[in-house]
């Protein structure tokens, strides 16, 4: 995954309760392994703004480390937080959103036939 990507992993608000319930879904972007945002009271850098410079410096002694995962940006609506994922995890925003809206079709179908019963 590029920086800056648009992307989903299933985080689905209300998934678990009625389809007309369900928020949706949140959305992340992509940031840069050395983007001192993403390392922001982290266990190598603590709370506060990290040094650029040692920033980098860390992912380039830790690349191994790093090859699978990239720091991702969420906006959970009225918060942001930045989580590193697995990058296979991740998915073009508007897949997850696809995918989002044909589950809810398929649940709403399930919740009409069970209120029919």
């Amino acid at each position: 995954m590029k920086p800056g990507t648009l992307v989903g992993n299933h985080r689905w608000p209300y998934h678990g309760s009625h389809p007309d319930c369900w928020g949706v879904p949140w959305s992340g972007v992509v940031l840069r392994r050395d983007d001192p945002m993403a390392w922001n009271g982290s266990l190598a850098f603590g709370v506060g703004p990290s040094d650029p410079k040692a920033v980098a410096a860390h992912v380039e002694k830790h690349a191994g480390l790093l090859a699978d995962t990239v720091p991702v940006l969420w906006d959970f609506g009225g918060h942001s937080a930045v989580y590193w994922e697995r990058v296979y995890r991740l998915r073009p925003y508007d897949e997850d959103v696809a995918e989002w809206e044909l589950e809810r079709a398929e649940a709403k179908e399930c919740w009409l036939r069970r209120e029919a019963a």
